[in-house]
């Protein structure tokens, strides 16, 4: 069966499972009464440490990997943080085996990796009946409240910034869109941001994986085709004013004049293209990188590595630190 055959097949799977969809919710919308709760802390190193959770916001623990900067237990400074999210069929450790202290060096900055599963960063639909998983929720109304109770951050939106790769790309976005207070900067690297059932079900089925689930994160198509719209950068590109935004994305080229070796890496860089012209076309500053790239680890650490300065700036004196008894 041909790619087109494939995604056509994809996309009726989606509509038709919209009655299976109607009857598998899950939860009540978390109405469990605990709330988050660390059950588990380990000492990888004297600089990183990880973090085991439950939620009432996913039925499973959940970890988060923290980053801290050279000396911090010797200082009473507070620090900005950057929130690194990884892509689909990773977790909380993707980016220190992607060698992210190396990368991040001694800068001032606390780096934050949770686990996001492949749950697109989102709250699921779950037939209407919402509930576990709630990502979102996870990561936005309980982890960055702990974050700034557990460590000395500079906790405002001047003191954060958020990135992360394929998946964690639009991650990223959908976050700092959902609540432009949050976050000074948000940098997506190949990310899949247009939410749509025709172009997402292409980046899955190139990357091997069933779009059928995507009715359980959003809801059938195109019953709830609004409801894909508030998940999608460009139909919600203008709620990304007032927040940095850096897009970087690859043509599937492993280098400028080669053939195309990445299909998945060219479906998403057209989708990034369309989203710098959504953005210029409402007059939002933003910086669009461009370029040869496939999807896939080498890529994402240069995207990081070249980002970084700008997350410096866009944090401003944030990255400088100011005293522990200092507000946010």
């Amino acid at each position: 069966m041909n790619l087109s055959a494939r995604i056509a097949a994809a996309l009726l799977a989606i509509v038709a499972l919209s009655a299976i969809v109607a009857g598998c919710g899950d939860g009540e919308g978390g109405e469990d009464d605990e709330a988050l709760q660390v059950v588990g802390e380990r000492v990888i190193d004297p600089r990183l440490r990880e973090y085991t959770f439950s939620t009432p916001s996913l039925f499973e623990e959940a970890k988060a990997r923290v980053l801290l900067p050279p000396g911090y237990e010797d200082s009473d400074r507070r620090f900005p943080v950057l929130y690194l999210l990884h892509g689909a069929d990773a977790g909380a450790n993707f980016w220190t085996i992607a060698g992210v202290d190396r990368i991040v060096g001694d800068r001032e900055l606390i780096v934050v990796m949770p686990d996001g599963d492949t749950g697109f960063y989102s709250d699921w639909f779950n037939g209407g009946k919402g509930g576990p998983p709630q990502w979102e929720s996870f990561h936005t109304d309980e982890l960055i409240p702990w974050v700034d109770e557990e460590f000395r951050t500079v906790a405002s939106k001047e003191g954060r910034a958020i990135a992360g790769n394929s998946m964690g790309g639009l991650g990223a976005l959908l976050y700092a869109a959902h609540d432009p207070d949050l976050f000074a900067l948000a940098a997506s690297f190949s990310g899949p941001v247009q939410v749509e059932p025709e172009a997402l079900a292409e980046v899955l089925v190139e990357t091997g994986r069933d779009p059928g689930y995507l009715s359980r994160i959003w809801g059938p198509y195109p019953k709830e085709a609004e409801r894909w719209g508030l998940h999608d950068p460009l139909a919600i590109a203008v709620d990304l004013d007032g927040t940095e935004i850096v897009l970087v994305s690859g043509d599937g080229r492993v280098r400028a004049g080669g053939g195309v070796r990445s299909p998945v890496e060219a479906t998403i860089g057209e989708m990034n293209a369309a989203l710098d012209a959504r953005l210029d076309e409402l007059g939002i500053d933003h910086v669009y990188e461009p370029g040869a790239g496939v999807h896939d680890v080498p890529d994402w650490q240069r995207a990081l590595r070249r980002t970084l300065p700008r997350i410096d700036a866009a944090l401003g004196s944030a990255a400088a630190g100011v005293s522990a008894g200092a507000t946010g």
